[in-house]
């Protein structure tokens, strides 16, 4: 994983060696928008039980992205990463929802 050796050295936790993470949103948030990728939050939601929040971070200028979780604790992880980010074209069906 591409941000897998700078995040893992903000972190002391072993078991989540295979997981990429921070020990904080702000500490992962200062590696993925800084440095080589620039990315910035797109997207953001909560989960349900408003426990976990989720986060979508891109760069549309070259396409890399991030989604991250934070965990309760606030330890937030690289749970996918990519590129060939676009945004979503929505076509109107006509209908109101």
């Amino acid at each position: 994983m591409r941000l897998a050796l700078a995040v893992l050295a903000l972190t002391a936790m072993p078991a989540m060696a295979q997981q990429p993470c921070a020990p904080s949103r702000a500490a992962m948030a200062g590696v993925i928008s800084g440095g080589k990728y620039q990315e910035q939050p797109v997207i953001q939601g909560m989960a349900s039980d408003g426990q976990y929040r989720f986060e979508l971070w891109a760069n549309p200028d070259t396409g890399t992205w991030t989604a991250t979780m934070q965990q309760p604790n606030g330890m937030t992880c690289i749970v996918a990463a990519g590129d060939s980010f676009a945004p979503a074209h929505v076509e109107k069906t006509g209908q109101d929802m």
